[in-house]
């Protein structure tokens, strides 16, 4: 159980990225923000994914959520197919390293609607979360 932001997808489609976020004690997203890859994002996550390139992936990794340790998830389409790879929270496998380390940057921006990084630029109407 948690009261505040624990639930969160990023979803990336082009340039644009979008993270909704939410918890368990509420159906509705706590939060929604936007922005747009910069062409530093662009290069990282292509790079990210032409390191992966079409190696194997199995479909859990770990224990994930196992005795309350998180979990995280890639979902990945490659040449017209859609896969799900689960893995402990901070805890990727080599494989999905680079990837994960890279979506986990994308959500930080998002959640605080700044990124330092200059990864994405967040859209105006960006509202950084602040615990209750």
């Amino acid at each position: 159980m948690c009261g505040g932001f624990c639930l969160g997808d990023l979803h990336v489609e082009g340039d644009d990225v979008v993270f909704v976020a939410g918890s368990n004690m509420r159906s509705e997203p706590l939060f929604v923000n936007r922005g747009i890859l910069t062409a530093a994002g662009r290069d990282r996550l292509e790079s990210a994914l032409a390191d992966l390139g079409d190696t194997p992936l199995d479909d859990v990794y770990g224990c994930p959520d196992c005795a309350d340790g998180g979990a995280a998830y890639v979902t990945l389409e490659r040449e017209g197919t859609i896969t799900r790879h689960s893995m402990e929270y901070g805890r990727p496998p080599t494989e999905l390293t680079a990837l994960r380390e890279f979506t986990g940057d994308v959500i930080e921006a998002l959640t605080a609607c700044s990124d330092p990084g200059g990864l994405i630029t967040p859209d105006s109407d960006c509202n950084p979360w602040q615990e209750p």
